[in-house]
């Protein structure tokens, strides 16, 4: 499912132990062509295959390249679509780490161990929409709580909506009983909204 925070978890993960590797690289799994898009980018960073060859070989003389190193950590984003990492993993004995991000629960043909990122219970929903929120005063009041109960009911207790939702209402000063009436009329428009630190 996606907006359970698949991708930050990894992004959390690879920031705070890239100290325990000598490598960290990010791949998308989106299609195969951004996959050996990745492997292109790997092998240009690192220039790790230096001998001519056709552009279909480039990838597995990087995976074969990797499997030579060690502590290493690769993650693939986004990988969907299980074919399309067919012949394009390292071997399981190799002394590097693989992470995996996936909203396919069907994951029969990738060689890992798995772990669901659940949809968030209300009352971590409602802690993280408190936490993100603050300094914002009398958040602890009842009429308070229960409203944010049912914004990050309304949101499917997913992380990335509650964390969109409460920089919204942070950057735009609005009160909390505001967001839903505007959530329900104006939903599209929000999905677009970025905070400000977040604009190109």
């Amino acid at each position: 499912m996606g907006g359970v925070g698949k991708t930050q978890t990894a992004l959390a993960y690879a920031h705070n132990l890239k100290e325990n590797y000598h490598s960290v690289f990010w791949i998308s799994g989106a299609t195969q062509v951004t996959l050996l898009s990745g492997f292109e980018q790997i092998r240009a960073e690192t220039s790790c295959v230096i001998e001519a060859s056709t552009r279909q070989k480039q990838p597995k003389l990087v995976i074969k390249w990797l499997q030579e190193q060690t502590n290493w950590l690769l993650v693939i984003d986004n990988l969907d679509d299980v074919s399309v990492i067919k012949g394009f993993l390292p071997s399981t004995d190799c002394k590097g780490h693989m992470l995996i991000t996936t909203r396919n629960p069907n994951t029969n043909g990738i060689p890992a161990q798995g772990i669901e990122v659940e949809i968030l219970d209300i009352d971590a929903a409602a802690k993280l929409f408190r936490i993100l929120l603050e300094p914002r005063p009398a958040l602890d009041s009842i009429d308070n709580l229960s409203e944010i109960r049912n914004i990050v009911n309304e949101l499917g207790r997913l992380p990335l909506a509650i964390e969109q939702a409460a920089a919204f209402i942070r950057e735009t000063n609005r009160g909390i009983d505001e967001f839903l009436p505007l959530y329900r009329a104006n939903r599209q428009e929000l999905y677009k909204w970025a905070p400000d630190g977040n604009r190109m």
